[in-house]
């Protein structure tokens, strides 16, 4: 059966209790930081593929084949694994960030017709990184 929408739900072990925004001590800025700036400037807007075509080949400046870029996958994201995003892709496949203290959240959770796929969870050093930089969590 293909569901016409789709939500990647956070992590069980996600950290945040809320959509955070990503940080780094890096000068560059991360591919998680690059997603989540484009997700929440165009929600709704792009699918997946253009997603990562825009973070990787536009904003990254990087040249990668379509088999590289076919690599990726969502729920593999540091937004759903340590940052508390839900990653919705609605019947059109165009993808926006859902912060998992929302009721939009809650909502997608609990409607019929939307197929929840579980992002991967965070390992352990990620896990100690997040809190080493959010203490008051």
């Amino acid at each position: 059966m293909k569901f016409p929408e789709t939500l990647i739900t956070v992590a069980e072990k996600c950290p945040a209790n809320r959509g955070m925004e990503p940080t780094t001590n890096r000068a560059e800025k991360t591919i998680t930081m690059h997603q989540y700036e484009v997700l929440t400037e165009m929600p709704y807007q792009l699918t997946y593929k253009q997603l990562k075509e825009e973070v990787h080949r536009t904003r990254r400046g990087k040249e990668f084949t379509d088999d590289q870029l076919e690599t990726y996958m969502m729920k593999r994201s540091e937004l759903c694994k340590i940052y508390g995003w839900g990653v919705h892709e609605d019947k059109n496949g165009k993808l926006a960030l859902v912060g998992c203290e929302t009721k939009e959240y809650r909502r997608l959770l609990r409607k019929p017709g939307v197929q929840r796929v579980k992002a991967l969870n965070p390992s352990m050093s990620q896990i100690k990184a997040f809190s080493n930089k959010f203490l008051n969590l």
